[in-house]
C-alpha cells in the first residue's frame, strides 16, 4: 500500500476514497498468533476474548519495539504556521497511544508452517493461532504495516480529525455520530 497516496488523499479531503483504496490491501482471511505464559490472568482474558468471539487488544506498553506507535512525524512549522500548537498535537498522539488496544495479524495461509509466526508470537510454539474473517466494516479500522525508511508526515492525518471533532462539537452532536472514516482515522493516528 502506497501510505503517501493515502495521506494526500485524506489531506485533500477524499476520505471515502481513502478508505476504500486501503481497504484493497486487508484480506478476508487473517492470523492472529497469541502469546501464552505464566500469568494466568492475561492467558484466561485471551481465551475469553476469543469465547466471546472478540479480539485480545494489547497495549503499545506489551509491545518490545519502543518505536511502536510513533510512525507519525509532525511538521512544526507548519502546524505553527496554521496557528496550531505543536505541543498540543503530541499530547493529543500520547493520549490516543495510551488508551488503545493493538491486534496485529498475518495474512499467511501457512499457519501451521510458519515457523517464525510461531517462534516469535506465541511463545515457541505454546500459544496458539486464531483465524478470522474480515468484512468492510471491519477493514475500515485495519492498516497493512508498511516497513518504510522514512516516518509519515502526520499533520493531514491528526489536523483532519480534530477539525472533524470539532465540527461535530460544534453541530452538538457527539462520537457516536462521527462516520466510519473518520473513525478510522483515528485508529490510523494510534496505529502509526
Amino acid at each position: 500500500m502506497d501510505y503517501d497516496f493515502y495521506i494526500d488523499q485524506i489531506a485533500s479531503g477524499r476520505l471515502k476514497i481513502a478508505t476504500e483504496y486501503k481497504k484493497m490491501y486487508i484480506p478476508d482471511v487473517l492470523y492472529k498468533y497469541y502469546w501464552l505464559d505464566d500469568n494466568d490472568e492475561k492467558n484466561e482474558k485471551k481465551f475469553k476474548t476469543l469465547e466471546e468471539g472478540k479480539i485480545y487488544m494489547s497495549s503499545l506498553k506489551e509491545f518490545n519495539d519502543p518505536f511502536e506507535g510513533r510512525a507519525f512525524v509532525l511538521d512544526k512549522t507548519e502546524l505553527r504556521n496554521k496557528k496550531w500548537d505543536p505541543k498540543w498535537f503530541e499530547d493529543y498522539i500520547e493520549q490516543i497511544n495510551s488508551n488503545v488496544g493493538i491486534g496485529c495479524f498475518c495474512n499467511t495461509d501457512e499457519k501451521e508452517q510458519n515457523m517464525p509466526m510461531w517462534a516469535y508470537y506465541s511463545n515457541n510454539h505454546s500459544g496458539f493461532c486464531a483465524e478470522y474473517m474480515t468484512n468492510d466494516k471491519v477493514k475500515k479500522f485495519m492498516y497493512p504495516v508498511s516497513y518504510d525508511d522514512t516516518r509519515a508526515l502526520g499533520n493531514a492525518i491528526i489536523g483532519n480529525i480534530i477539525d472533524q471533532t470539532l465540527n461535530l462539537i460544534k453541530e452538538g452532536r457527539n462520537e457516536n455520530d462521527m462516520p466510519d472514516e473518520l473513525n478510522a482515522q483515528i485508529h490510523l493516528a494510534i496505529f502509526l
